[in-house]
């Protein structure tokens, strides 16, 4: 057994929490084969497809939304999804339907889907409980920003990410 000052060993003070990403989400568009996002009782899902041998850039990727064939600037309407930060940590479980359901599912199926579910606390919070996983506070404005954005990129709006 060895004493050892606590400067020397500051990472074994570190808790899970100190670990973790800010980001609730962070994965490679190339990735995703979907994303629906429930709100409202609607439902909305952007599916895509993925062209990686083809030689422009807007080429590469195909985003369809009921049918419909929408622009390849979905890049900035999922840079907005993926900015949806961790605020902070909360014991609080979630009761009732949540407010905003989002869902990612990846190309790879065996890697399973992303499911956050998002409960408004207050005016400035919302919980986000993640499937099978933690429950993290975020800020309702990233919440709403997610929103308002989707529907800009809907109706044929610029997307501010």
């Amino acid at each position: 057994v060895y004493a050892v000052n606590p400067s020397s060993v500051s990472w074994a003070e570190v808790q899970y929490s100190d670990m973790l990403s800010k980001f609730l989400f962070m994965t490679n568009i190339a990735d995703v084969s979907s994303i629906s996002v429930l709100a409202g009782g609607k439902e909305t899902t952007f599916r895509l497809e993925h062209f990686p041998d083809a030689e422009e850039n807007d080429d590469k990727l195909k985003v369809t939304v009921d049918g419909t064939v929408y622009p390849t600037d979905f890049r900035n309407l999922y840079q907005v999804f993926m900015r949806v930060d961790r605020y902070g940590d909360t014991d609080e479980t979630p009761s009732g339907d949540p407010d905003v359901t989002f869902t990612l599912k990846p190309t790879d199926t065996s890697s399973g889907s992303i499911v956050a579910r998002f409960y408004k606390l207050n005016a400035s919070l919302y919980l986000c409980q993640l499937e099978g996983g933690d429950a993290y506070t975020v800020k309702a404005s990233d919440v709403q920003k997610m929103l308002n954005q989707m529907n800009n990129y809907l109706e044929g709006k610029e997307v501010s990410n």
